[in-house]
């Protein structure tokens, strides 16, 4: 009897289940992405549920070989969520899941039957999945892939205008009340997938749920949960809204501005109640959208309509010293007192802020001195220069603690604003302050040998968006923060909390995996990826929020500073460190290949694209029936200025993989790594696989929608 090959090893269930996912997930992909299927998909299921006894969504069949998958789309309780049931003569499978249609990945998928032997059932449906990808696409299997966007002829798509969105509609505006009443019923509830997928696509309904919003603030009687629903619907409306300003679209400037000359009227008519109106402001910080010093100077005089634009001084300093007595009574760190003064960033002008840094540093109230330092990370470099100046006149009250901050910060902020700091930290150690040490991670503890403290990150998705999570190992409750880095901007956000119950930590962790390929990772490359984050925004001229200083305490930071990755010398590192046979030119063209093909089996390679009014621009330039003329436009005039950006994005990925607890994750580096190294040498874009899949994702985004 022959015996079997010794490196041979068993299936396992989890591999032949992720298998599956995949291959439900390219189903639907392939199915939703003829804009037709997509139409009749929202014309039987335009708002409600499906019902028992509908038919199939779609059945088909897959050939392969000579092997054919039998295929069928069921739609399940809510509109977005679906069943897949594949047969083969391999195996059957049935896969749940949610759909991100912007996404094009399957949420939250499981296996919730499966038939047959697993390395069998593993072979077949990877076989599937190849015909589906079919490698690198030939002209004329890109004509079949883009047919339903080749025929200008065809009525037009969802979104077609280049321009800007259309009005909403009745449906639009009857969805929207629909929404905020569920949300009603259903108090410390979020938006459902398919909901909050729908507001991103439905930018023009921004005006309506402003009009909601104030329609529930001024309603006899008052229903605060129809209020609160209202805000949080507005706040995430306004972020998916800079989203598009983000990208260069001049309609989301203006209808940004439009919701900021709103308030500045409602405040100066006095429509609302102050608090109400300061909610509405606050909403446009949460969203971290951008305000002119002329609107916020508008927006904080109509929000104080009492009080004259240009007060005497000692009014200006009566007023600032009654809000911080005010503050004293509801914070309890110096973290929450520069919290509270954040939310009011929208309508508290530059020269206020630096106002209050004095009036910080001079109050009775240590907490609130201890703020100070917080104030150095203000986005406004004059208040950043005023919460020194500060710390100098105040040098011998500055606590110990606040000495350890500031001398953190000074690696943070802008090199011009380092001498006024420098001074500072100066005048305060020649008082004698003592400099406090460094609190340990997460208070110190351990898990057997591991530290107390385990990083999480996600891959860096299509954006350049990668989060990062710390969490503490042990006990019922402890420590949770998280950072979104952006590559090219820097720490976008962040966020910490001491006090998370462990199911809490536990279901964020499920999220975060279930929605882009996460894994657990070295602190040696958080630090990395946090010191590169902070380089890069300080090149953009924006510094770090006073959160990150928050988790840097809480995690062992104490070295994070202004520390940009040398992207050509860490290539050519990690490259160098590659085995000899895989650094031979033959190698790495058939490295490039089976990377290709690996990676796009990856539900965050459907991110990996290029997109904004530009590129839309480039992609218009030729029919829609021409759809290698428009990858080829894309690789000869959007990807080379953006080359160098994806060569550093490929990097951080390799040295994710690299710094990855699993081994499968760990498998990838020689993929990125080469990658990386081609990029930033001179072949051809259009000879590297990855960048051919990017061009023709690129043309795909640009055409299936407008905006």
């Amino acid at each position: 009897m022959a015996k079997a090959p010794q490196n041979r090893r068993r299936t396992e269930p989890a591999e032949v289940d992720q298998v599956l996912l995949d291959l439900a997930s390219s189903l639907l992909a392939e199915y939703f992405f003829d804009p037709e299927n997509e139409a009749r998909y929202l014309e039987l299921y335009p708002s409600r549920r499906s019902r028992p006894g509908d038919p199939p969504l779609v059945e088909e069949t897959l050939q392969r070989d000579g092997k054919a998958l039998e295929w069928r789309v069921d739609v399940l309780g809510h509109r977005n969520s679906f069943r897949v049931a594949m047969r083969h003569q391999a195996f059957s499978a049935d896969v749940e899941g949610i759909w991100q249609f912007q996404q094009e990945t399957l949420r939250q998928g499981r296996v919730i039957r499966r038939t047959g032997n697993p390395g069998r059932t593993a072979a077949a449906a990877g076989a599937m999945l190849q015909a589906l990808a079919g490698g690198e696409p030939t002209g004329e299997e890109l004509a079949d892939l883009l047919a339903a966007l080749s025929d200008d002829l065809e009525a037009p798509l969802i979104g077609d205008d280049p321009d800007e969105p259309p009005p909403a509609t009745s449906t639009e505006r009857a969805r929207a009340r629909a929404l905020v009443e569920r949300l009603r019923s259903r108090p410390d509830s979020e938006p459902a997938i398919e909901d909050r997928m729908w507001l991103e696509t439905t930018p023009q309904t921004l005006p309506v749920l402003t009009d909601l919003l104030v329609e529930a603030m001024t309603a006899k009687p008052r229903i605060e949960n129809r209020v609160a629903a209202c805000l949080d619907v507005v706040t995430q409306q306004l972020e998916f809204v800079r989203y598009r300003l983000d990208r260069e679209w001049d309609w989301a400037a203006v209808m940004l501005n439009d919701y900021q000359q709103r308030l500045i009227t409602l405040g100066q008519a006095g429509t609302l109640e102050p608090t109400d109106w300061f909610a509405m402001a606050t909403a446009l910080t949460r969203a971290r959208v951008p305000i002119s010093d002329e609107v916020q100077a508008a927006l904080g005089d109509a929000g104080m309509s009492e009080t004259p634009s240009v007060s005497p001084p000692h009014e200006l300093l009566a007023t600032l010293r009654g809000l911080s007595e005010e503050l004293t009574d509801m914070v309890d760190s110096p973290f929450e007192v520069s919290e509270a003064l954040n939310s009011a960033g929208a309508v508290m002008p530059a020269r206020l802020r630096g106002f209050m840094a004095t009036e910080l540093a001079l109050s009775a109230h240590e907490v609130l001195r201890r703020a100070v330092p917080l104030m150095l990370l203000d986005p406004d470099s004059s208040v950043r220069r005023a919460a020194a100046a500060a710390m100098e006149q105040t040098a011998p009250t500055v606590a110990p603690d606040s000495l350890r901050r500031a001398i953190t910060i000074r690696n943070w902020i802008p090199a011009a604003d380092r001498p006024d700091l420098d001074r500072a930290i100066r005048k305060v150690r020649s008082a004698g302050v003592p400099i406090e040490a460094w609190p340990p991670p997460c208070g110190g503890g351990t898990v057997g040998s591991r530290a107390d403290v385990a990083f999480h990150a996600s891959m860096v998705d299509g954006s350049g968006a990668q989060s990062i999570l710390a969490i503490s190992r042990g006990g019922r409750k402890g420590l949770m923060a998280g950072l979104l880095l952006k590559h090219g901007v820097g720490i976008q956000d962040a966020w910490v909390d001491h006090a998370v119950s462990r199911a809490n930590i536990n279901g964020m962790l499920r999220d975060l995996k279930a929605e882009v390929p996460s894994d657990e990772v070295d602190k040696s490359y958080v630090d990395a990826a946090v010191q590169h984050a902070i380089a890069m925004g300080l090149a953009q001229g924006t510094v770090p929020a006073d959160k990150v200083l928050a988790i840097a305490e809480a995690t062992g930071g104490a070295e994070w500073k202004d520390r940009r990755l040398d992207v050509v010398a860490e290539t050519e590192r990690l490259f160098n460190g590659l085995d000899a046979a895989d650094r031979r030119p033959e190698s790495m063209r058939a490295v490039l290949d089976r990377g290709a093909a690996r990676m796009l089996r990856e539900p965050i390679a459907a991110s990996w694209f290029e997109d904004g009014k530009t590129v839309r621009q480039v992609v218009a330039k030729v029919s829609r029936k021409d759809n290698a003329g428009a990858i080829q436009l894309v690789l000869n005039e959007v990807l080379p200025s953006v080359r160098m950006v994806w060569a550093e994005r490929f990097l951080l990925m390799a040295m994710w993989c690299q710094a990855a607890t699993t081994k499968a994750h760990r498998a990838w580096v020689v993929e990125f790594v080469i990658l990386s190294h081609t990029l930033m040498g001179t072949a051809p874009l259009e000879t590297i696989p990855i960048m051919n899949s990017i061009a023709k994702q690129t043309v795909m985004a640009a055409r299936s929608s407008g905006w």
